[in-house]
């Protein structure tokens, strides 16, 4: 992740936590955990300690699952804010309620050191984007009618070889030249936006239209794999239930099937850019 690629992850951040006061939705759990914990038997606090937890996944589900992306999720991972902005932290406080239901002072105590440390947390935060202003970065800025496409090159598949990170990158540039000849009907320049290198990752600039139909087909090829895998322990769990292997030639045959009505479809989508660009 660059600099600019940071600047916005907390940007992001900081809006989702301004439009949602995720910290006051916390800090009201400790306080609820609080009067348990000096009056355990009492139903009403007891209530109040559900409904403070349910006010947050509220907000949690609101403010960030519907507005980080996948690939910002992982960003998150990489700054370690997927704890302070998931539900992980409430998930593991039910536990504790569960395990310490007579002794709600060690949740309490667990829970406001949690609230605690976030709050140092988003301190740094708003210190990062004071200290970015003053440096003047930005964070990258994806105008009206434009579309960024990321791709993620693992190094396992170049081996940390220049040659075979220069061969993906081919591919990569090969496979945007057919889209784009199929959707727009001219053969469009990919532009590198941006390069980000712990695991390398480029931001390419291209039509909306493209960068669509990539996702689109890279989603649809993904859903095929994951049927095949289904497909495939389940030929595992015959095995181990007695099935012959005169009865597991039909798997196979369901598992290539799956594949080649994934092609046909793709190839059938392609069919009809090409009818539209030629009209």
């Amino acid at each position: 992740m660059n600099a600019q690629r940071l600047r916005g992850i907390v940007n992001l951040l900081l809006e989702v936590e301004s439009a949602g006061n995720l910290q006051n939705a916390f800090g009201q759990i400790g306080n609820a955990l609080n009067n348990l914990s000096n009056n355990p038997t009492q139903p009403n606090h007891q209530i109040d300690v559900r409904n403070q937890i349910k006010n947050a996944e509220s907000v949690i589900e609101s403010q960030v699952e519907g507005r980080v992306s996948l690939l910002q999720r992982g960003m998150l991972h990489e700054i370690r804010a997927d704890r302070y902005f998931s539900n992980s932290i409430l998930g593991e406080l039910h536990s504790s309620l569960a395990q310490n239901g007579m002794t709600p002072a060690v949740v309490r105590d667990e829970f406001n050191r949690f609230v605690a440390e976030r709050k140092l947390y988003l301190d740094s935060l708003r210190q990062i984007q004071e200290g970015m202003d003053r440096l003047g970065i930005n964070a990258v800025d994806v105008k009206e009618g434009e579309a960024e496409l990321v791709i993620l090159i693992p190094r396992s598949l170049f081996k940390n070889h220049l040659g075979g990170l220069a061969r993906e990158l081919n591919q990569t540039n090969r496979i945007a030249r057919v889209f784009s000849e199929v959707i727009d009907g001219s053969v469009e320049e990919v532009e590198v936006k941006q390069i980000s290198t712990t695991d390398p990752t480029f931001y390419l600039g291209m039509t909306i239209t493209v960068s669509l139909a990539i996702g689109k087909t890279v989603k649809q090829f993904l859903e095929c794999w994951k049927n095949v895998e289904e497909i495939r322990r389940f030929r595992a769990e015959g095995r181990k239930l007695g099935f012959s292997e005169s009865d597991l030639p039909a798997v196979d045959h369901r598992i290539a099937d799956t594949v080649k009505q994934a092609v046909e479809e793709q190839k059938g989508e392609a069919d009809r850019g090409v009818s539209r660009v030629v009209r």
